[in-house]
């Protein structure tokens, strides 16, 4: 839920919000990953989909972001994964 600088919920339009957001934390999966997220939008079509890329020094990133929003952040797989749950 968004909110205000106040800190006060902010009602934001339905039709705006994805009904389901799906976060695949990865980590050097580059020759795996693209199969996956494939494999999840056939079965979740309407889903946000968002790798939380955990400082992979392969293509996981490269691979991933035709599918997905890929969020690199942090220096550790768990600041990874609180960034891409933001």
């Amino acid at each position: 839920m968004q909110r205000t600088q106040s800190g006060d919920a902010m009602s934001v339009p339905r039709a705006v919000l994805p009904a389901l957001s799906i976060i695949v934390v990865a980590r050097n999966e580059e020759r795996r990953i693209g199969a996956i997220l494939r494999h999840l939008h056939a079965l979740v079509p309407d889903a946000e989909y968002i790798v939380a890329d955990g400082l992979s020094t392969d293509g996981t990133a490269r691979e991933a972001a035709p599918y997905a929003t890929v969020v690199r952040g942090g220096t550790t797989l768990a600041a990874s994964q609180n960034a891409a749950a933001s």
